[in-house]
Parts: structure tokens; C-alpha cells; sequence
């Protein structure tokens, strides 16, 4: 399971997970299509069919992240939960980081 914590710059963080790498590619493109900002123009038109699954994560990643104030994203259950124990991660003066700890661990609850 992938976990993902969006903190927009105005808007509550916004928590959610993928069952794996392949269905958080199909989330975030089909999220790209109805937003207006379509993932593939965001990579210049390029073939985002024939991309790897790791290079389309990472394109993903970063059309995600582009209009975020921070964008976590931890690809186990081990990796949430430590962050779950990292203060740094938090309240490093980052923009409502004790309400995105919350929902990320309300995550965790719910696919527990």
C-alpha cells in the first residue's frame, strides 16, 4: 500500500492511498485528466504509455507535488508509520503539519 499526504498551500491536507506503484500511476493520471492539467501535457507530450512503471512513478510524483505546498508519499506501511514518529517531519514550521500527521494516521486506522 502507498500512502499519500498532500498539504496544499490554502486547502486541509488531503490524505489517500494506492494499492501499489501501477494503481497510483492510474489514480494520479486519471486525477490529471479531470483537473485540467493534464499529466501529459505536463511532460511535454511525451509517450507516457511506453514509460516505465518506476519513471511514470516518479513523473507522477513530481506533476503531483508541482502546485503542493509539501507532498509526502511513503510506499509501505513501515515507512508511514515511522513518519508517523518523526517530529521533524511535522513541525519543521511546515504549513498544518500536525492536520496532515493526523489524516495520515486516520489512513493507517482505516487500512489497518
Amino acid at each position: 500500500m502507498i500512502y499519500v499526504i498532500e498539504i496544499p498551500h490554502q486547502h486541509p491536507p488531503i490524505a489517500w492511498a494506492a494499492k501499489d506503484r501501477s494503481n497510483f500511476n492510474y489514480l494520479v493520471f486519471e486525477e490529471s485528466s479531470e483537473t485540467g492539467n493534464p499529466l501529459d501535457e505536463f511532460l511535454e507530450g511525451s509517450e507516457t504509455e511506453f514509460k516505465e512503471e518506476s519513471e511514470f512513478f516518479e513523473e507522477c510524483l513530481e506533476w503531483l507535488g508541482s502546485d503542493l505546498n509539501n507532498l509526502h508519499v511513503f510506499e509501505n506501511e513501515q515507512e508511514a508509520k515511522a513518519a508517523l514518529e518523526d517530529d521533524s517531519l511535522w513541525n519543521n514550521s511546515q504549513h498544518q503539519g500536525s492536520t496532515a500527521r493526523n489524516k495520515l494516521k486516520k489512513l493507517l486506522e482505516y487500512h489497518a
